[in-house]
């Protein structure tokens, strides 16, 4: 059984391929991503498709019109990855594609040469999406989310709709297309995992310290509406600089930065922190927290765990798939300020309880959660689909 996995971009795709090459079943690799990332696989040469020049469109854009038209831009930039796909396309047996808005032709073109298909998706359905951010902007005063689909919603549910299965990485994602009319027998569960090589915990922890000074907290993902950290900034505002000193990672929706700019102060922004320096980071904070509305599974959430870091997060980010609330870390409700602002007061005033769930946290990532293991399993859902 011969495997083409195709993705307009890398995603978390580029962290196991190699293991689905070694156990025989990847025949091609079509991604976009910059050329160097080629060599970083693992895969020989023959086995790589690398269509780079969309990347430097989507950096282009991004340098020049910061997320000012992404939306129409990025289909148009899809389309210009696809039609390369196509142009070196290669038959298999079975199509595993990042069902983005991106791969309509590619999957549309697997499902003419009589090939099983399986379309990933990584969040919660489109209109689940806009119901979710058209309320949160409405919440925050947020203009220009809108509640129509857009041309991209329009294409990945399409794409998921075509395919034999639908691959998603938490129970909140199968329920949003499940009570959207995709049959639950189509569907099939597996969480994300992290880089245990690059993601483990220090191996002389510091102490916690001093009980006066403030809960030093971390959330990594774009600054917007849908992870959540309004909620955050606003039970950190409550609770005062005393109590929690909080650090943002991750660029700013365009459409929030003037809501946002009235927080200005009580946080730390990082706007990029390359993958490498991630871990010196996390261990240098207490907690990690992620309050997402939607998500598919963070992958953040999985890299914390792994380094042994406590992490606070919704079940709408996909924690609920790895953590044991009280046990492996914490889950609070989605969209209330109060919830967080209860949880983080307490943990700050039991912070000697932190190195233990931690501790808990990353044994567990240690027996499960890895990419290895992801890719396994990966390859026994194409096994049954092949079957």
């Amino acid at each position: 059984m011969t495997v083409n996995i195709a993705v307009c971009g890398k995603f978390h795709f580029a962290n196991y391929v190699k293991y689905v090459s070694a156990q025989g079943y990847l025949q091609k690799f079509y991604y976009a991503h910059k050329r160097a990332t080629d060599a970083t696989l693992g895969l020989p040469a023959e086995q790589i498709f690398n269509f780079p020049f969309k990347e430097y469109l989507v950096q282009g854009h991004g340098r020049l019109f910061g997320t000012v038209g992404t939306g129409p831009a990025h289909i148009l930039y899809g389309a210009v990855w696809s039609r390369a796909v196509l142009s070196a396309w290669r038959p298999a047996d079975l199509w595993h594609v990042m069902a983005h808005g991106h791969e309509t032709a590619v999957v549309r073109r697997a499902g003419r040469d009589g090939a099983r298909v399986l379309a990933e998706a990584v969040n919660t359905h489109p209109d689940n999406q806009r119901e979710i951010l058209h309320r949160e902007a409405e919440r925050w005063g947020v203009k220009g989310v809108s509640l129509h689909r857009s041309t991209r919603d329009a294409r990945l549910i399409d794409e998921i709709a075509s395919a034999d299965r639908v691959l998603v990485p938490s129970a909140t994602v199968a329920r949003s297309f499940v009570e959207r009319g995709i049959d639950a027998e189509r569907v099939v569960k597996l969480p994300y995992a992290a880089n245990l090589s690059r993601f483990f915990p220090a191996e002389h922890p510091i102490p916690n310290g001093d009980e006066r000074r403030p809960l030093k907290i971390v959330c990594v993902g774009t600054i917007g509406l849908r992870k959540g950290q309004f909620h955050l900034l606003e039970a950190c505002r409550r609770l005062g600089p005393d109590v929690v000193d909080l650090t943002l990672v991750g660029t700013v929706d365009t459409a929030v930065a003037a809501r946002l700019g009235s927080y200005a102060g009580q946080f730390r922004h990082l706007q990029r922190v390359p993958n490498v320096e991630m871990r010196t980071l996390l261990l240098e904070h207490d907690l990690f927290v992620l309050p997402s509305l939607e998500e598919g599974l963070a992958v953040s959430i999985c890299e914390a765990l792994a380094c042994g870091l406590p992490v606070v997060a919704t079940r709408e980010s996909g924690a609920e798939e790895m953590v044991v609330d009280g046990e492996t870390g914490f889950l609070v409700e989605a969209g209330s300020a109060d919830a967080l602002a209860a949880l983080l007061g307490r943990l700050a005033r039991e912070r000697e309880t932190l190195p233990v769930i931690g501790a808990a946290a990353a044994a567990v990532t240690r027996r499960w959660l890895n990419w290895e293991t992801y890719a396994a399993q990966l390859c026994d859902v194409y096994a049954q689909m092949g079957g």
